[in-house]
């Protein structure tokens, strides 16, 4: 997966919207280490990582 395009879609995703929903639903009240944002990046890269891979197994 190329870094740059990760790069691309987390400068276009809206923080302040994230911001406002996280804290609307509070969904970082009980965590401790992962919140809610970091937890959103790592699914992306999971996403993109796993399509990389099945595009290029054969």
């Amino acid at each position: 997966m190329s870094v740059c395009l990760f790069q691309q879609i987390v400068k276009s995703l809206p923080r302040r919207r994230i911001a406002k929903l996280v804290s609307t639903h509070e969904s970082d009240k009980w965590t401790k280490k992962l919140k809610t944002y970091e937890h959103l990046l790592a699914m992306i890269y999971a996403q993109l990582y796993h399509r990389r891979r099945s595009l290029t197994r054969k």
